[in-house]
């Protein structure tokens, strides 16, 4: 069985160098440093929230990122039967960013739960 992490990192290196960035670039656009995005690319450390968000506004494909699949949207049909598979790994990203930056209130917790869906 897979896990979240498994692949997490290859893929966000490959979806980096396919937009034609560098580690350094992408580093400086979203605020982060440099090591940091090492850490990700190498599946040291998972993305956060506020990342995964920051990349998708790059363009990045952040379905792709996290499953390695395209995403229901770029699908010609949608197996019902990953909504539970996607609304787990979703709570799984939030529970890993809320250990991060603190528990959040019920209403951010929502948006940022759909916030995560959407990219799913």
């Amino acid at each position: 069985m897979l896990t979240l992490q498994d692949g997490i990192g290859a893929r966000l290196k490959e979806e980096r160098k396919k937009r034609g960035f560098t580690q350094e670039t992408i580093a400086d656009k979203l605020g982060i440093g440099k090591a940091t995005q090492f850490q990700y690319e190498k599946g040291i450390n998972l993305p956060t929230l506020k990342y995964l968000d920051a990349l998708s506004r790059l363009g990045m494909n952040i379905h792709y990122i996290l499953f390695g699949t395209l995403s229901p949207n770029e699908e010609k049909s949608f197996d019902e039967s990953r909504k539970d598979e996607i609304e787990k790994k979703a709570l799984s990203i939030l529970a890993k960013s809320e250990a991060e930056i603190g528990v959040m209130d019920d209403e951010k917790r929502l948006q940022m739960f759909r916030l995560i869906i959407s990219h799913l």
